[in-house]
């Protein structure tokens, strides 16, 4: 009988095809670079245990991690990027996703960090999230992923979290073509990772262990 991780991956590769087919439509109609992925079940299985760690009583199980297929819409501006949400909103309505959540950090940054969150949710009953960034936020989160990844393992420390303010305000001061470059070039050292991480999503959803 597959054990709970394998179940949730399974969701996630037969809510994928229904995403990208949104984040397609949305990022033609706007202009924007779809990016979408598998969080490593390494990672995603980390990441429970320090919620749990962090707050017993919360019950946070790998069910309710949100990310597990997730995605990013990046666009040149603010301004490309708002219409880009309202597109998404729109389109969405013809698709048996629904949105669950939303969360605007460029209203009201954290810790620096910039981004619009819509946690939507699909008829199987699992949750994605598919963030929207200016060229400028989504260099900002290439930039500090080692921070948000060490999150996954243990809290934050202040120490961290004023490395990531500091981060994301000298991203902030780029142009949108320089944060392009940055982004360019971390996508490209990334890369290697990101493939494992996806490998490993596959071999989990067909019933193998992690890596």
């Amino acid at each position: 009988m597959p054990n709970k991780l394998t179940i949730v991956y399974r969701k996630a590769f037969q809510n994928k095809p229904e995403l990208d087919s949104l984040l397609t439509k949305v990022s033609q109609a706007t202009h924007a670079k779809a990016i979408s992925n598998l969080k490593n079940p390494k990672t995603a299985t980390e990441k429970v245990k320090t919620k749990q760690e962090e707050d017993p009583k919360r019950n946070y199980t790998i069910e309710k991690v949100n990310d597990i297929a997730r995605a990013r819409l990046v666009y040149g501006s603010l301004n490309e990027m708002r219409n880009g949400i309202k597109v998404f909103g729109k389109d969405i309505k013809g698709t048996d996703m629904k949105i669950a959540k939303v969360d605007d950090y460029f209203a009201h940054p954290e810790d620096g960090y910039k981004g619009y969150h819509v946690d939507v949710s699909f008829p199987n009953g699992q949750h994605s999230e598919i963030q929207f960034h200016t060229v400028n936020s989504y260099a900002a989160t290439l930039v500090t992923h080692p921070l948000h990844e060490k999150a996954d393992h243990e809290e934050m420390t202040q120490e961290d979290k004023q490395k990531n303010i500091n981060a994301n305000k000298q991203i902030d001061k780029l142009n949108p073509n320089q944060a392009a470059a940055v982004a360019m070039m971390l996508e490209a050292k990334n890369a290697p990772q990101s493939q494992l991480a996806q490998v490993a999503a596959l071999k989990q959803a067909a019933g193998g262990q992690q890596q």
